[in-house]
């Protein structure tokens, strides 16, 4: 079965924040931080929340930000539950998200976020995805690429 990813609706807004917990943890950020403008994402028109399913369960979220009218696009954030790591769904989301915007896209990923420069590293590094430049960063690494299909 393959991951589904799509708009979240107002009511997934509850599972998506469940999940910040998790996915700041694992950020390093102290318990009880609360992401910040997290409802913009369903009030500011250049912002888009997804969720990614499988079957009938939430099991991850991207947040995604409209940078130009260019266009031009940045992943703010991604995440898949621990439990559906390392089967393939956060990279199969990650595919088709990146179809879904056509444009330029960016990626940022901090230098401690080790498990996340290795899933980028990897995403973007296969041949039949995209064509990414790591532009390295003080803080961490920008991946910057069009998605499959743009001009």
């Amino acid at each position: 079965m393959s991951p589904q990813v799509r708009l979240a609706p107002n009511r997934a807004r509850e599972s998506i924040e469940q999940m910040m917990g998790p996915y700041l943890a694992d950020l390093g950020a102290p318990p009880g931080f609360a992401y910040p403008n997290l409802d913009a994402y369903w009030s500011d028109p250049v912002r888009y929340p997804y969720v990614i399913v499988l079957g009938d369960q939430i099991i991850g979220f991207a947040l995604v930000r409209r940078v130009t009218d260019e266009p031009s696009f940045e992943l703010v954030e991604f995440y898949v539950a621990a439990q559906f790591r390392e089967r393939g769904f956060g990279r199969e989301a990650a595919e088709v998200l990146f179809k879904l915007h056509l444009g330029k896209w960016s990626v940022a990923v901090r230098r401690d976020n080790l498990a996340g420069l290795a899933f980028w590293a990897s995403v973007l590094s296969i041949p039949s995805s995209v064509s990414a430049v790591e532009i390295e960063t003080p803080p961490g690494v920008v991946y910057t690429f069009p998605s499959p299909g743009a001009p």
